[in-house]
């Protein structure tokens, strides 16, 4: 295969002269990269500013749908793992206002479980 030689352009963005390795390139290698990050972003905020209300409206059903059974999941999850999760906490989490939420969520969930 024959190696083509392009002649050496003068980039769009930063006006540096560079040489492309195709025929339509551009930019040069600094500013391609910036550009095809520019481009994926400005793709990413019209997709999200497109299709919002339908991720809010899923998003709605099923935390609806879901939420009886995520506090069941969690609540067997507690009552299971409750001794491990206090050594874990009491081991490696030493700060004071953390661990009194810790305890208080903790012992909230066990008095949930044990009244069903």
């Amino acid at each position: 295969m024959k190696k083509r030689n392009f002649k050496p352009k003068t980039c769009e963005r930063c006006g540096d002269v560079f040489k492309p390795t195709g025929g339509h390139a551009k930019y040069c290698c600094d500013c391609s990269i910036e550009v095809s990050r520019e481009k994926q972003l400005d793709c990413v905020r019209k997709h999200y500013k497109k299709n919002r209300e339908k991720k809010l409206e899923y998003f709605k059903k099923h935390y609806k749908k879901n939420s009886e059974k995520k506090l069941e999941y969690n609540e067997k999850y507690y009552k299971k793992n409750r001794e491990k999760m206090l050594e874990y906490h009491r081991k490696y989490k030493s700060s004071k206002r953390d661990s009194k939420m810790f305890f208080r969520t903790l012992a909230m969930t066990s008095t949930i479980a044990d009244s069903k």
